[in-house]
C-alpha cells in the first residue's frame, strides 16, 4: 500500500469521496467521523498526513490541531 493519510471530517458523504479518490491514487486511507476519533486514530494509525474538516461539531479543525500539537507522538504530521 502506499503513503498513510487519515481524513476527519464529520460529513459521511465528503469523506467516503475524499477516501475513496484517495485510494485510487494508491494511498492507505483511514478516515475519523470526528476530531476525538481523529486524534485516536492519528495516535494507533500514525499516519504521514492528516487532512482535516475545519467546520465540525464538537471539536473543530482548530481545537484538533492544538490538541494534536500538544502530544509529542503525533504533533509533527503535517
Amino acid at each position: 500500500m502506499g503513503k498513510r493519510i487519515l481524513v476527519v471530517d464529520d460529513d459521511p458523504v465528503g469523506g467516503f469521496l475524499m477516501e475513496s479518490r484517495l485510494q485510487k491514487e494508491g494511498f492507505d486511507v483511514q478516515r475519523a467521523q470526528n476530531g476525538e476519533h481523529g486524534l485516536n486514530l492519528a495516535q494507533s494509525y500514525r499516519p504521514e498526513l492528516i487532512i482535516l474538516d475545519v467546520e465540525m461539531p464538537s471539536m473543530n479543525g482548530y481545537t484538533f490541531v492544538g490538541e494534536k500539537n500538544k502530544n509529542d507522538m503525533i504533533k509533527d504530521i503535517p
